[in-house]
């Protein structure tokens, strides 16, 4: 199991009940040139091939706010580009899918947005049954001052899945979530991942 961040870790153990945090096996290079997308990143997900390879998505961000030069007002939000995400000559080899430009995905204005966890079925991962509800939540995009702390994160792994990667689930599964403990209405680096055992009637 990996914890995702810009400094990745591995969780590995003998089974999910016996996890145990490795060292950082992916930093970030902080390039701080937008064109070379190689800022802050993240793994989004893994994939094992047979034997000992593992191929990661990575999700990457140049972060503005951290280099007052670029961006004098320091804050995160404003930081993001103004001029529909342009940037001269990037750096495309392994780029897999911008975002569209001009803000971060998922981010809120002036609305308020619920967010909540949703699951769909699928025996052929072509065609899906309609979403349906698992929990109303708290994101970190849509926390404001007061709320409780939000989660982020989430997937659901079943522990006896015969896929090497856990690709497949039978009813009963556990849901695994990072929760983000904030500190005087301020993100911290507290966080613990739960897990809630799930069971799909259907």
């Amino acid at each position: 199991m990996t914890i995702s961040h810009f400094r990745s870790r591995r969780l590995t153990g003998s089974d999910f009940d016996r996890l145990h945090r490795c060292k950082v096996s992916l930093g970030s290079h902080a390039n701080s040139d937008p064109r070379q997308f190689s800022d802050r990143e993240w793994i989004a997900a893994t994939y094992a091939e047979v034997g000992r390879n593992v191929i990661a998505l990575m999700h990457g961000e140049y972060q503005g706010h951290l280099r007052p030069a670029r961006c004098p007002s320091r804050r995160y939000l404003s930081c993001w580009s103004r001029d529909r995400g342009h940037v001269p000559q990037p750096n495309l080899q392994h780029l897999s899918r911008p975002l569209p430009p001009g803000r971060p995905r998922g981010k809120v204005g002036r609305h308020r947005v619920v967010w909540s966890l949703y699951f769909s079925l699928s025996k052929d991962l072509l065609d899906w049954t309609e979403r349906r509800l698992i929990m109303e939540t708290g994101f970190t995009e849509t926390y404001r001052c007061g709320d409780r702390n939000p989660y982020n994160c989430p997937s659901v792994i079943d522990r006896r899945s015969r896929s090497r990667n856990f690709e497949t689930s039978g009813r009963r599964a556990d849901l695994y979530f990072t929760r983000f403990n904030y500190a005087g209405c301020r993100q911290t680096q507290n966080r613990d991942l739960l897990r809630v055992p799930i069971e799909f009637s259907k």
